[in-house]
């Protein structure tokens, strides 16, 4: 069976997709079929709405961009298992997926979508065990529930970094937006030399923000300013800049503690908690903070009981975060972190 980077059609389209707005209606009362186009100088996309004689607004909504679009690979030695009923425990799954051969390391967390169930990263030591145990597996009834099996995706690359290269943070992405329209948009400001969708890894859809960078600090400005509430897709989009932190982590790193970090979880580890916030502290000072280590790929801020989970592009850098903000003062708290769960 050959290797299908593809993802599955359930998990390209996003259940959340925003609706568009349905047609004016006239004051007569009556209301037409109505076409809207939403364009950028590079870039256009057209939906329409309409309405069907039982009053029930027909939508036709842009199909969500996925991460294989943005470039994304897959990793041919680790498996995403879903569907997993939650008394399973993670030795039960090893012994499982152990028939296709050693399993390096298995990581079981909660499926915070669905009550009851978890799913799974399986690293195998090479591609042929994963091969197996996916071709042999996947559809495998276990207490009733057939699992769901297909490769993960390799982490994100960080673009580039903020002492050659100025970022801007761009959130807001409609669903449909990839690397190449958001790209497009962009590349008409001199010096931009890439642009980057961020991507849920698990389920390979956008997380609505990304970043774009320039050369020339001059022509970043210019696009900040220009493109800030600008359509692209189908909604507007909204501008920042990606470091502009006043905040500053602590410098002073111990080698030995941050070599032990990296080897306390798998390499495909790259989440990392953050507790003992504030409950003043907003999701854009801490993300402020988070990128002075690396790139987020994401980042779930729990305001109400003070803590978060930021997702990283590497392991190391995640792990260079802990050293860093582990007892660093955010909002008059100090900080406690560690490797997270999801």
């Amino acid at each position: 069976m050959s290797l299908d980077p593809e993802m599955p059609s359930s998990d390209v389209h996003d259940r959340g997709q925003q609706e568009l707005s349905t047609g004016n209606q006239h004051d007569s009362g009556h209301r037409e079929p109505h076409v809207k186009k939403i364009t950028d100088p590079l870039v256009s996309v057209t939906t329409s709405t309409g309405e069907q004689d039982d009053g029930i607004p027909q939508i036709h909504s842009p199909t969500p961009a996925s991460a294989t679009e943005g470039g994304r690979e897959v990793n041919p030695k680790v498996l995403h298992v879903s569907n997993i009923e939650q008394s399973i425990d993670e030795h039960s799954l090893e012994d499982l997926f152990a028939m296709a051969g050693p399993v390096q390391s298995i990581r079981m967390l909660p499926d915070r979508q669905r009550t009851g169930f978890s799913y799974a990263f399986i690293q195998y030591g090479d591609e042929k065990a994963a091969k197996l145990a996916q071709h042999a597996l996947d559809g495998r009834v276990l207490n009733n529930n057939p699992i769901k099996i297909r490769y993960a995706f390799q982490s994100q690359q960080a673009i580039k970094d903020s002492e050659n290269y100025t970022n801007i943070f761009v959130g807001d992405l409609s669903s449909e937006v990839n690397d190449e329209i958001l790209s497009k948009a962009f590349h008409r400001f001199g010096s931009m030399v890439e642009a980057r969708v961020m991507w849920d890894m698990t389920t390979g859809r956008s997380r609505s923000y990304g970043f774009v960078s320039f050369k020339d600090p001059s022509d970043a400005a210019r696009a900040l300013q220009q493109m800030d509430g600008e359509w692209l897709g189908s909604r507007p989009i909204r501008c920042n800049w990606a470091q502009r932190s006043q905040f500053t982590p602590r410098k002073s790193t111990s080698p030995t503690h941050y070599e032990q970090l990296v080897r306390q979880a798998a390499s495909w580890q790259t989440t990392i908690y953050i507790g003992n916030l504030s409950p003043y502290t907003t999701f854009g000072d801490l993300l402020q903070l988070l990128q002075t280590m690396g790139f987020v790929v994401d980042l779930k801020h729990n305001a109400e009981k003070g803590y978060a989970f930021a997702k990283y592009d590497t392991h190391e850098r995640a792990a260079m975060a802990i050293v860093n903000f582990q007892g660093c003062r955010l909002g008059g708290r100090v900080l406690r972190c560690g490797w997270g769960k999801s």
